[in-house]
């Protein structure tokens, strides 16, 4: 088994699970999911999942591809360890395949709770990418919509990935506020940082659409998602959620 290179602080001042029933969405609520917005947040998690695959997977296995070419090129010198590297690319590839499928699978939120599925996938990010997580819980978890459970994941699990892959952080800091009336999460990370609005005009859909997917998932369920980042100095992610009830 491949030694854990993360490591991950778990605090949790008062968490309980409260898997009581109610009504989404509330009666009389104000709130009106735009199908519109929903569509182009779908094709953008489409497109999200198609960048992974085009940059994970799918060029690893290329590799691997041109490696057995030049095999079969040659005169059979260093054949042996050409053999060994196209095995251990296959074997990567094949582990980036089963981590995006956990990924489109998530948490069975109705089972473990919003909590517990933040909590399971920092350690595993933390396992992954050798960046130290300090993952924090204030409140206590009540009766909300599964809704509410996946965009926050969500949220959470797109910060993360975008601290992997671009921040170049040593550390990032994730609180869960939760209260009778909404939820709160940050994510901070120590990394590199950038300007938002340049970042979203410059590197445009490809680089951005996880950005932008984050503010959306948030406003879907009328609430607000905030990135804050300061080249040099991190970036902050903090996402607010309300609690409907009927």
């Amino acid at each position: 088994m491949a030694p854990v290179r993360g490591w991950v602080n778990l605090h949790n001042s008062d968490q309980s699970h409260n898997e009581s029933s109610h009504r989404w969405p509330p009666t009389g609520s104000a709130l009106v999911v735009d199908a519109s917005t929903a569509l182009e947040l779908q094709e953008r998690e489409r497109l999200r999942i198609g960048f992974d695959l085009h940059d994970g997977p799918t060029q690893t296995i290329a590799s691997a591809l041109l490696l057995l070419r030049m095999v079969r090129e040659s005169d059979g010198d260093g054949a042996d360890g050409t053999l060994i590297e196209v095995e251990r690319l296959l074997a990567a590839a094949l582990d980036e395949m089963y981590v995006l499928i956990d990924d489109l699978h998530g948490r069975p939120f109705e089972v473990e709770g919003m909590v517990d599925s933040l909590r399971v996938h920092s350690l595993t990010f933390a396992a992954g990418s050798g960046i130290r997580v300090n993952f924090t819980v204030d409140g206590v978890e009540t009766a909300m919509s599964r809704s509410l459970r996946i965009a926050m994941f969500r949220i959470v699990q797109e910060a993360l990935s975008n601290v992997k892959r671009h921040s170049g952080a040593s550390r990032v800091d994730i609180r869960l506020e939760l209260s009778e009336d909404v939820v709160r999460c940050i994510v901070a990370d120590n990394g590199c940082g950038f300007f938002v609005g340049d970042e979203i005009a410059v590197r445009g859909q490809r680089e951005c659409c996880g950005l932008t997917g984050m503010r959306e998932r948030a406003q879907l369920l009328d609430g607000a998602c905030d990135i804050d980042s300061t080249p040099g100095v991190g970036t902050t992610v903090t996402a607010r959620i309300p609690i409907w009830r009927g």
